[in-house]
């Protein structure tokens, strides 16, 4: 299968891919000429982002397969689901956001660690028909 080795933006900067014999990315440059090389599980998820030998990135994933946390110098970020692999939580640092559902299953609306809600509704049909 061919994949993309370069693409150019319109101001005329380009961005490098490389690819391995399985077609996971392995390396990235960028238009300042930075590359970026990536390190995968034996499913091919990405678990980390490298630059110069240096770990920039870290991934870690559920049995699902399903993304649980991303780490770099700068901040920790994590996810939950439940059982049916809808995201339950996101957590950035200390910063939390809670994700309800309805009895259905359609998404309910989302509420913040510093209080910030918004809630959606449904009609008989179940389409959306308000936000709050």
């Amino acid at each position: 299968m061919g994949r993309i080795t370069q693409e150019q933006d319109w101001r005329g900067q380009r961005t490098g891919y490389q690819w391995d014999a399985d077609s996971l990315l392995v390396a990235k440059t960028v238009p300042d000429g930075t590359r970026l090389e990536y390190r995968h599980d034996r499913q091919g998820r990405v678990t980390a982002e490298y630059h110069h030998d240096t770990l920039l990135t870290r991934y870690e994933y559920d049995r699902r397969g399903l993304l649980t946390a991303c780490d770099n110098p700068h901040r920790r970020l994590g996810w939950k689901y439940d059982v049916a692999g809808r995201l339950t939580e996101e957590l950035q640092d200390d910063f939390l956001i809670r994700h309800d559902y309805t009895e259905h299953g359609q998404y309910a609306g989302r509420t913040s660690s510093s209080g910030h809600r918004v809630a959606l509704g449904y009609n008989d049909a179940g389409q959306l028909h308000q936000v709050q």
